[in-house]
């Protein structure tokens, strides 16, 4: 089968000709799309360069899940690989990718490293992608993030594609997915390499905001005020953070990152923190799901 690759830019001139190199020196053909919304234009030239490359340019600034979409629309592959213009798949990654995809169907993940090695970086990896780490075993997840997920065009019209007013799209796209009967494969033989950027305070801020995002979207849906009351008292006390941030320690741990585990703890609580933060505000204050 056709596979596409997706792939949305907004300022990524640091990171998007590496990425694109290494998805065309992959040893698996594909069709690759970038979506480009920078003001400066930056990007879609570098993207242009590499060739093989499908550039389409937005004079609007689109989030995310936004480009997604019209990446797909205007995409032609039965599979659909959404990534992010600041990853790097390893050698064979898309081909391990295709190969659990041909036994397991549904939606594939790939798991996910960090590609630089600084300590605020190995702290924010482990804080956002403890679920998908290089180095876990395979299994079912309920979520995956669009820097590394596999699905078919079929699914993504299915579900009516991605949520484009949210940071938080990709978590809404894969609970559509279950829900219509098609589950999330995690392949630890597909491995995809995260160059993170940003600062400690610059992590607290996004977290803080995507925590936001979510309360909203808890908020609005039909769980009822006992439940909402039930999370606030957890996340006020502190037992939500603890919890996710001795999971987040727990994985890494099994996935062979023992040191990074323990030397990033301040960092990583630190985000849990700020996520539940968020959240709470969310839950309180921000009752229509809407990207705040």
């Amino acid at each position: 089968m056709k596979l596409s690759i997706v792939i949305p830019a907004y300022r990524s001139e640091q990171t998007i000709a590496r990425c694109l190199e290494t998805f065309r020196a992959q040893d698996v053909p594909a069709e690759i799309v970038v979506v480009d919304s920078s003001p400066d234009g930056r990007s879609a030239q570098l993207a242009s360069a590499v060739p093989g490359i499908h550039v389409l340019t937005s004079a609007e600034r689109l989030l995310p899940h936004a480009a997604r979409n019209v990446g797909v629309r205007a995409s032609h592959g039965e599979l659909l690989l959404f990534t992010d213009p600041d990853i790097y798949p390893e050698p064979g990654a898309l081909r391990a990718l295709l190969a659990t995809w041909d036994v397991s169907g549904g939606a594939i993940a790939a798991v996910l490293t960090t590609h630089g090695r600084t300590y605020v970086e190995r702290g924010m990896h482990l804080a956002k992608f403890d679920l998908w780490l290089a180095g876990s075993a395979p299994r079912p997840v309920e979520i995956a993030p669009t820097c590394g997920l596999l699905c078919t065009r079929a699914a993504w019209e299915a579900v009516g594609g991605f949520r484009e007013d949210l940071m938080l799209g990709d978590t809404v796209f894969c609970w559509a997915l279950r829900e219509s009967g098609v589950p999330i494969h995690l392949d630890p033989g597909a491995v995809f390499r995260h160059d993170h950027a940003g600062t400690w305070r610059g992590l607290l801020a996004e977290r803080y905001a995507r925590g936001r995002e979510l309360g909203g979207l808890r908020r609005a849906s039909v769980r009822g005020r006992v439940a909402t009351a039930w999370d606030v008292v957890v996340t006020v006390t502190l037992v939500r953070p603890l919890r996710v941030t001795c999971r987040s320690v727990g994985n890494a741990w099994r996935a062979g990152l023992r040191r990074d585990a323990v030397l990033t703890l301040p960092v990583v609580g630190s985000a849990h923190v700020a996520w539940f933060a968020g959240e709470l505000a969310g839950m309180l204050v921000s009752p229509h799901g809407t990207k705040r």
